[in-house]
């Protein structure tokens, strides 16, 4: 489960878009492939979400991936430098 979190370690909603889900269902998968590759896999659904809270959600498929994408290519930096 992911969700943002206050101070208190309480659930709270995003500071910029009120009607994100308050939680997250988040399920990593890496598969091996050859040449000694591995293949992630990140998949998010809403949970317990409201319809407008799922609404959200989906128009945002292609933030989170560039999100993502900038995330992981700084993680392979850091790691090659490692």
């Amino acid at each position: 489960m992911n969700a943002l979190s206050d101070e208190a370690s309480g659930t709270t909603r995003h500071p910029i878009v009120p009607t994100w889900p308050l939680e997250l269902l988040t399920t990593v998968t890496l598969e091996e492939q050859p040449g000694g590759k591995t293949k992630l896999t990140v998949r998010w659904s809403p949970h317990n979400a409201t319809v407008e809270e799922c609404k959200t959600f989906n128009a945002s498929h292609e933030i989170m991936r560039q999100g993502w994408d900038s995330t992981l290519d700084r993680l392979v930096e850091y790691l090659a430098k490692a």
